[in-house]
């Protein structure tokens, strides 16, 4: 059985089609989908129209050309009308339903109703592809066009923060300077006093908080730092030194602290004290984020240092809520937080410093555990590797 219409045959579909026009489109706006907030709704009923003209211009003579014009101007008012693609899609299918079955009911010979069927069944699957096509190809460009308004907009911000830097370090660091100096003067008339020197170590703590804080801000604007003189350091003491700072609160916390690192020397040649920064940073972030969980369910840390001849991995891993993935594909952004009042800045500054010592700095998070991965390069390596549980 030949599938394909003759001249006369296409003339009676056409002329069939014609006369369905007003029916055709009367039944498709009662059983599409259509919600009562779509802005660009009054221009459905002349999509409806115009889709019915094109397959009879198609069944003339095929311009895919005019489909795929006709597809762009619908895509465009179903974006804008915040229409997703599976309802789209949908309501295209639903008007083919509405066609086939009135072709069906129509007087046309039994024979043409068939080989109509199969055209209008092959249009429709073209008709949907361009629909798809165009979708995708739009909703991209929107993605694109946002993601670069994102950057463009940090990009924005640092370089207004690099302007500020040096005013900011003039009007903190100085003073902060001056401050700590003459607290430490007045600390030496009252070192046999118990409870003022301990008042003492509060105000050093916050001053050198401060300190770090600011020294964030002028790491992030790229300013020369006080502490970016290279030396060679072992990395092992340097983890060790680290994370005695973490033992008070995981102990008060009632964290379970897990340290491994190898029992020998392993040398590299940076800054440690940024280092050290990046270390206490991510360290931090892990006690705040199993501090959110339940006292009924065991809170764990393990921190990790492996190495081979001429490469460290730090590994510090947490058993605290998995990142959403919106956050986790920008997370050493500036300004990006998972916390509320996060500024966003310690972890852009963390991959700087590690990026700056020719290292790697990366995450995965699942629902178990969530574990930053430093990996650095070293001068030499320790062999033996010992245990410590905290």
């Amino acid at each position: 059985m030949r599938t394909y219409l003759s001249i006369n045959e296409k003339e009676k579909v056409i002329q069939f089609l014609n006369q369905e026009e007003t029916p055709f489109k009367k039944t498709c706006l009662t059983k599409m989908k259509i919600s009562e907030n779509d802005k660009n709704r009054h221009y459905i009923e002349g999509n409806i129209i115009s889709s019915l003209r094109i397959l009879k211009l198609f069944l003339r003579k095929r311009n895919d050309s005019l489909l795929r014009r006709m597809t762009k101007q619908i895509v465009t008012q179903r974006i804008e009308a915040d229409v997703d693609l599976s309802t789209f899609l949908m309501n295209i299918q639903i008007g083919k339903e509405v066609l086939l079955e009135r072709l069906c009911q129509s007087s046309l010979e039994q024979d043409i109703i068939l080989r109509t069927t199969i055209f209008i069944n092959q249009f429709s699957d073209r008709y949907i592809y361009y629909v798809v096509r165009q979708y995708t190809k739009m909703k991209d460009r929107i993605i694109l066009e946002k993601s670069q308004f994102i950057q463009e907009m940090n990009s924005d911000r640092l370089t207004i923060l690099g302007k500020i830097s040096s005013s900011f370090a003039h009007e903190f660091r100085n003073p902060l300077t001056t401050v700590k100096g003459f607290v430490q003067l007045i600390q030496r008339k009252y070192d046999d006093d118990e409870q003022m020197g301990h008042y003492f170590n509060l105000i050093n703590t916050e001053i050198d908080r401060l300190e770090s804080n600011v020294s964030r801000f002028l790491f992030l604007s790229k300013m020369p730092n006080v502490s970016d003189e290279m030396t060679h350091f072992d990395l092992g003491e340097l983890v060790q030194y680290s994370t005695e700072f973490m033992k008070p609160k995981s102990v008060i916390e009632n964290i379970n602290l897990q340290i491994r690192i190898p029992d020998k020397k392993i040398m590299m040649y940076g800054v440690p004290e940024q280092i050290n920064q990046v270390l206490l940073n991510i360290m931090s972030n892990a006690i705040d984020a199993v501090i959110e969980i339940d006292h009924h369910h065991q809170r764990k840390i393990n921190i990790n240092l492996e190495s081979t001849d001429d490469l460290a991995t730090i590994t510090i891993s947490n058993n605290g809520k998995r990142i959403p993935q919106h956050l986790l594909e920008n997370i050493f952004q500036p300004f990006v937080s998972t916390k509320e009042l996060g500024t966003g800045l310690g972890l852009s500054v963390c991959k700087q410093i590690i990026e700056k010592h020719q290292g790697e700095i990366y995450i995965t998070t699942n629902d178990k555990e969530t574990s930053f991965f430093l990996k650095m390069k070293l001068v030499n390596d320790g062999v033996e590797t010992k245990d410590v549980a905290e």
